[in-house]
């Protein structure tokens, strides 16, 4: 059953992709004048609570569904949300 969940693999990972670049963006300190935004980034460094959208349980639900050959409409609507707030941030960025 790896075969059936394979295409949500590279579509989570693509997800994954865009938002951590768009998160980054293409300027680097070395091609700008330092700012305060450097120094915070230079400080201690800061905790999250966001993890990859292969992580997250929502997915990980679906993923189980899928290789079961049973996935519930609900699942489904909760993937898709996900998969839409990620999109309209990284659209946003």
């Amino acid at each position: 059953m790896a075969s059936v969940t394979e295409a949500l693999d590279r579509l989570v990972g693509a997800v994954d992709q865009a938002a951590s670049q768009a998160d980054g963006g293409a300027t680097t300190p070395s091609q700008r004048a330092r700012d305060a935004i450097d120094e915070v980034l230079e400080g201690p460094r800061r905790t999250t609570q966001v993890v990859s959208l292969g992580e997250s349980e929502v997915v990980a639900a679906f993923r189980r569904e899928l290789a079961d050959g049973f996935i519930r409409i609900d699942t489904v609507n909760q993937l898709l949300r996900l998969v839409s707030a990620v999109v309209e941030r990284i659209v946003a960025a």
